[in-house]
């Protein structure tokens, strides 16, 4: 019960976030694994911050924050069926604006096979970063390497269609450049389940494809892990680190960008 009242209070004072977004979906810590199939799984957390903490009684600096993550799964006898969403929303008086949001939907077929395949399709805006709009498409295989009750690791390749839509910084009048590109998707995602109560993941995406308008390779590398802490049936304790590194950005921002999140999810 003790060591239950020093999680709970950890949780608590590091219920934080600092606001930057990977530009790849992580979708392997919401993969569903298990025995029992033809159900529906959900996922649902919720965050809201405000404050008006100031140096000076003169000055009132005003803090939003609000994030809401949600998740949806069928777990079909052959095929899992996945939908995954965000919305992160951050300002500060006098300051930027950090809105950014997600929808991602995939389907893993013949997901028994030690060979199976997957589909995809997802959107995405980065309103901080200037990023309009981002819509792919694509699939590929996955490859099983070790998948037990403990433990799973697994591969992943494929490509897909990417169209983005980029604000340039500080134009004026205002200018946007869009992408059209083919390119390859890979990942490599880690499982183990530690003990009854904690269970650890993570997953390291790259993508590749080549941009003829400005006769150069973007690369994306991008990875995350995560740890969940099993608080009782319905509630989780969880951490997560998300990095990624855009070595050719379509425009001039930050190439390295992370994300730490520490908080409680209520699984449905």
């Amino acid at each position: 019960m003790k060591t239950l009242f020093y999680l709970l209070t950890w949780g608590v004072c590091l219920f934080i976030a600092i606001p930057a977004t990977a530009q790849i979906l992580n979708v392997e810590k919401d993969r569903l694994e298990g025995d029992s199939t033809d159900y529906f799984l959900g996922a649902v957390g919720l965050q809201l911050n405000l404050n008006n903490r100031a140096s000076t009684p003169e000055k009132e600096i005003v803090f939003t924050q609000f994030k809401v993550a949600a998740n949806a799964a069928y777990i079909g006898d052959n095929h899992d069926y996945i939908l995954l969403g965000d919305l992160d929303y951050n300002t500060v008086t006098d300051g930027p604006l950090i809105s950014t949001g997600y929808g991602h939907y995939r389907v893993h077929w013949l997901k028994k096979h030690t060979l199976s395949y997957e589909t995809f399709t997802q959107f995405q805006y980065d309103q901080g970063r200037g990023l309009e709009l981002r819509y792919l498409v694509g699939g590929g295989v996955r490859l099983s390497l070790v998948d037990n009750k403990n433990t799973s690791l697994h591969l992943g390749v494929g490509g897909m269609y990417e169209y983005e839509r980029w604000e340039v910084p500080e134009s004026e009048p205002r200018f946007t450049i869009t992408k059209n590109l083919l390119k390859s998707s890979n990942y490599l995602s880690y499982r183990q389940k530690i003990s009854k109560t904690t269970d650890f993941n993570m997953i390291t995406y790259y993508q590749v494809g080549y941009d003829p308008e400005d006769n150069i390779y973007r690369n994306r590398v991008s990875g995350e892990a995560n740890l969940i802490l099993k608080i009782s049936e319905k509630l989780n304790f969880t951490t997560s680190f998300t990095c990624g590194y855009d070595q050719n950005p379509v425009v001039d921002i930050r190439k390295f960008v992370y994300e730490l999140t520490n908080g409680i999810q209520f699984r449905l």
